[in-house]
């Protein structure tokens, strides 16, 4: 019984220093931590400026306006890492995903 306990003790150790995507990454280039709830500046400030950004464009129907909600932004940091795909509405980072190998 001791030992499934300090099993499960050490799950959850590895389950809380494990990184999850979605909510941050550590940027690549310096190993600091981009977090969301960012705003553009900041992550600019941490990581630099992205390989790509995208305006991410709605609208209520076909034929009404279409207006900027936000940006997708994918940083590229080489062909041995993953690309990181950010996901802002307005100003701020909302999620962070991974993309196939960078380039």
């Amino acid at each position: 019984m001791f030992l499934r306990g300090l099993f499960l003790a050490g799950l959850l150790l590895v389950a809380v220093e494990t990184p999850v995507f979605g909510e941050g990454f550590r940027c690549p280039k310096n190993d600091r931590l981009v977090e969301a709830g960012f705003s553009m500046k900041k992550v600019i400030k941490i990581c630099g400026p992205p390989k790509t950004r995208e305006d991410l464009i709605a609208s209520d129907c076909d034929e009404c306006d279409r207006y900027k909600v936000g940006e997708l932004w994918i940083y590229d940091f080489g062909p041995y890492t993953l690309e990181i795909v950010l996901t802002f509405m307005g100003e701020r980072l909302t999620k962070v995903d991974q993309g196939g190998y960078g380039t």
